[in-house]
């Protein structure tokens, strides 16, 4: 029989059906540094979160290396590289050629992501705390170019040729870092990480049998009526190893008769030092207008495995650890204009060589 536990991390990720996150494909052993070219002008945008950017060609101006004008600029020539690669950008105003200061150069740009990190982890993402939050940095460096070939633009779309949209497929993901975990005990599976290691939420830490709870409210309540169902996904791990972990996850849901009240979504228990996802599917019209509240609870006793014992004494820990919650779903009621929004990013950091750092306004 496995001695009593228990201690583990929960990451907390509720995803939505039909729309499960994406991640970003492994990136190649080697750096591909071929972008860059050394003679070039290269300005720098930091990005720190998702949103439709707009800089001013005012504003390109103020940050021009010296002696260059924004005449000296063939507009067909501007590009700007992201994480190595070339990202669209539309240019307003330069349709005679020249950049004037009151042209604009607009660009959609993406904060940093654990996905985008997947190559310090070998490739495999499920070794990751995280794949939507960052172990580095939350900021994404775009450098924007000028001076060789014609660089990459938006096609443009008829909108005749396009249904209306009037709602879009969304994921509400619910994480915050607040605890440090070093990971697994001699379990390094590349020089840059060891297994689990990472910011978790919360950790449930048992120093008797009475269960621990905490309750998380996932912000979904901007939905259209349809027969869709939102389906959760949350992450545990744990942290002690010959030991065994048990959590429910229940949902506060509307009732027939008209009050809410939490239900058992789902639970799970498991052994050792692993990491589990436990899922759960909730019909959307039994979702509060206000949002889902969720209730993790930890329990140190009732467990179904014959391998794990109730505590004849107080353990001396235990406990899961929680790390995030999102939920992709379908159909919220978002405009699409939404989409459209401009936000002004901070620009920081020393630039390479022949650099400026480029700060971008509304």
């Amino acid at each position: 029989m496995l001695p009593f536990p228990r201690a583990f991390w929960a990451v907390f990720a509720c995803v939505l059906v039909l729309f499960p996150p994406r991640l970003a494909p492994a990136q190649p052993d080697s750096y591909d540094a071929s972008w860059y070219v050394p003679n070039a002008p290269h300005l720098k945008i930091n990005v720190a979160h998702d949103g439709v950017y707009r800089v001013s060609a005012s504003t390109l101006q103020a940050a021009l290396p010296n002696g260059t004008r924004l005449s000296d600029i063939a507009p067909e020539t501007l590009r700007l590289i992201e994480n190595g690669t070339e990202v669209p950008i539309e240019i307003q105003g330069a349709a005679d050629g020249t950049l004037d200061p009151t042209d604009t150069i607009t660009f959609v740009g993406r904060r940093n992501r654990g996905g985008d990190e997947v190559w310090a982890y070998n490739g495999n993402a499920s070794a990751q705390s995280s794949t939507a939050r960052s172990l580095y940095s939350d900021t994404t460096h775009y450098w924007m170019t000028w001076g060789g070939a014609s660089g990459l633009r938006y096609e443009p779309t008829s909108a005749a040729s396009t249904a209306p949209t009037t709602a879009l497929p969304d994921t509400a993901h619910i994480e915050q870092d607040q605890h440090y975990y070093f990971g697994r005990p001699g379990r390094t599976g590349n020089p840059l990480y060891t297994r689990s290691e990472g910011y978790y939420w919360r950790r449930f830490r048992h120093n008797d049998t009475e269960p621990l709870s905490a309750t998380y409210t996932l912000p979904v309540g901007r939905r259209t009526a349809s027969g869709d169902s939102l389906h959760l996904s949350l992450r545990f791990d744990a942290e002690t190893n010959a030991s065994c972990h048990r959590v429910e996850v229940e949902g506060e849901l509307l009732q027939p008769d008209g009050p809410r009240a939490f239900e058992s979504l789902q639970t799970r228990e498991w052994e050792d030092l692993n990491r589990v996802t436990v899922e759960a599917t909730v019909a959307q019209n039994r979702i509060p207008d206000t949002g889902l509240p969720l209730r993790i609870t930890s329990y140190n006793s009732g467990f179904a495995n014959a391998n794990c014992p109730d505590p004849t004494s107080t353990p001396s820990s235990a406990s899961p650890c929680l790390r995030r919650e999102h939920a992709p779903w379908p159909p919220p009621a978002i405009p699409a204009t939404r989409c459209a929004s401009t936000i002004r990013p901070t620009a920081t950091g020393t630039p390479p060589p022949s650099t400026a750092t480029l700060r971008p306004s509304r």
